[in-house]
């Protein structure tokens, strides 16, 4: 069983999380990525993974930092930001946030390469999507978020292998 209902109902966001989510989805971003996996799983995220076009980048900035966050890591060749709390002790989490030159409605691509099928999610505060397959069923992503298994489904570093073990998940041979 799943342990979550979000075939029938929209995704729960934690209490704690709909503050920093909210600003996100006002300025048409989506979540995605391990953030959305761990949430559907019930496990405690590490980050915010976001995404967000070009067009909504500088008031998505601006809000961040009225809430407390400072930008702390910038890559300009891939369009990757990250915040983090100017509190050192507060319990909000980072938060990384890829900016694309489409807009929202043109997510066609994920922000990077997808390393495992469990991080194909995306969500918009409305609808959950996969990157690699838009009309294909959500059950099969979710069924494995719920057994912790992932295929890999393109080569990725010995790093994220590891890191995506930590988090409990058994990674199966590639369908490919």
């Amino acid at each position: 069983m799943i342990r979550s209902s979000f075939l029938l109902e929209p995704i729960k966001i934690p209490i704690d999380d709909y503050r920093i989510l909210r600003i996100c989805f006002n300025h048409q971003g989506k979540i995605y990525g391990g953030y959305l996996r761990d949430l559907i799983a019930g496990d405690p995220p590490r980050d915010y993974d976001l995404i967000v076009s070009i067009d909504n980048f500088e008031r998505l900035k601006f809000d961040y930092i009225c809430q407390g966050y400072v930008l702390s890591a910038v890559n300009s060749e891939i369009q990757h930001y990250q915040f983090i709390p100017i509190d050192s002790q507060s319990k909000s989490l980072p938060i990384d946030i890829c900016v694309l030159s489409e807009g929202p409605d043109e997510f066609l691509q994920p922000p990077c390469q997808l390393d495992f099928d469990v991080n194909s999610l995306i969500y918009d505060g409305k609808n959950l999507d996969r990157w690699d397959n838009p009309k294909s069923s959500l059950f099969p992503i979710l069924s494995q978020i719920n057994c912790k298994t992932t295929y890999s489904i393109s080569p990725c570093s010995k790093a994220r292998r590891i890191k995506i073990q930590k988090r409990g998940y058994r990674i199966l041979a590639s369908t490919n």
